[in-house]
């Protein structure tokens, strides 16, 4: 990320699991006026491996800020809401701020 980028689209990463799960992540990063970061995630739990596939059967959308010369971690688990399915997606992931305006 360059100096004061606004709303840069990191690559989705999409993953299959056994033939009947498709999970989704989504990450938008700005970079602030005080050097801090604000990251944008979105994860999603399809039912189905299909890209075509519209059973979403879990999400969560959040965002966290980043200060500069700082490190956050992101722990996020999405269950199936469907009941007595086991299925899930989680992730896990370190965000380091050591930019400089």
């Amino acid at each position: 990320m360059g100096p004061f980028q606004t709303h840069v689209e990191l690559p989705v990463w999409i993953d299959t699991v056994g033939g009947e799960v498709r999970g989704e992540v989504r990450l938008t990063a700005d970079w602030l006026n005080d050097s801090s970061v604000k990251l944008w995630y979105n994860i999603r739990l399809y039912e189905g491996t299909s890209v075509d596939t519209t059973d979403l059967d879990g999400e969560i959308t959040n965002e966290v800020i980043v200060p500069r010369d700082t490190t956050e971690n992101i722990s996020v688990t999405v269950m199936n809401t469907d009941e007595n399915s086991p299925d899930f997606i989680k992730l896990d992931m370190r965000i380091e701020n050591n930019r400089r305006p």
